[in-house]
């Protein structure tokens, strides 16, 4: 995939008025068949009570279309020991050739050599090979 496969869906979330469902903190989901359009869910085992949000049963096309922007203006950096990694991976052929146009097309960014500590002087590369 390339960086503007990735889309923004936090505006998609604010235009449809949609319900913040805490999704990675959900330990238990139950279906009611009494109430087939509400999903009850729980954060934490010990909780006595379900919380719930509603689901909609829709019919025909939507009214409205909605416009993803792209999570990325540009595409993301990587560290520069990360970029001698790849690219000794694929002089050794570890990385199959069909890729390697791409791996040699990679640069690392100034903001992120800024950011990230360097590699340590003890470490090396033998205990990988």
């Amino acid at each position: 995939m390339l960086y503007d496969d990735f889309h923004n869906f936090k505006s998609l979330a604010k235009e449809t008025n949609s319900q913040k469902v805490p999704w990675r903190n959900i330990c238990w989901l139950q279906y009611r068949k009494s109430n087939p359009l509400k999903i009850f869910y729980k954060t934490n085992y010990n909780d006595k009570a379900f919380s719930d949000f509603n689901i909609k049963k829709k019919r025909g096309r939507p009214r409205q279309r909605y416009f993803l922007p792209s999570a990325y203006g540009e595409k993301l950096s990587i560290s520069e020991a990360k970029l001698k990694d790849l690219k000794k991976m694929c002089a050794e052929l570890i990385i199959p050739k069909e890729h390697l146009s791409f791996y040699e097309s990679l640069e690392a960014s100034q903001v992120i050599r800024d950011k990230l500590p360097e590699p340590d002087a003890e470490e090396d590369d033998s205990e990988y090979e």
